[in-house]
């Protein structure tokens, strides 16, 4: 921004840090978003495994909810049966269970 200056006793110029952004941003940011760029992208990477670094919300979740969009039913409802069951809290186990009854796989078949 024209006008527009930062000062901070110690700090860098602008022009001094840019070139390890840069460089930071083309080895971290963007094989990351190249990655997880799709929702093929993320199953491939998220299915089978317990725990991804980098992932801010439950995998099981995120994939269940791309499995069912793409009517695979059955696996959805497998990945929240397991990521409800091996919660210890109580508030997440029910919030996964309403969110598979909400989007239509409900963990408890009828007459159990």
């Amino acid at each position: 921004m024209a006008g527009f200056e930062v000062t901070a006793e110690g700090a860098e110029p602008l022009d001094a840090v840019v070139p390890e952004l840069e460089a930071r941003i083309e080895r971290d940011v963007l094989p990351y978003l190249e990655a997880f760029g799709t929702r093929d992208g993320i199953i491939e990477r998220w299915s089978g495994k317990a725990i991804i670094e980098g992932a801010g919300r439950p995998r099981r979740i995120v994939l269940a909810i791309i499995l069912f969009e793409r009517g695979d039913l059955e696996s959805a409802r497998e990945l929240l049966r397991q990521q409800a069951e091996e919660t210890s809290v109580v508030a997440h186990k029910t919030y996964v269970r309403t969110l598979a009854s909400q989007i239509g796989v409900p963990l408890e078949k009828e007459g159990e």
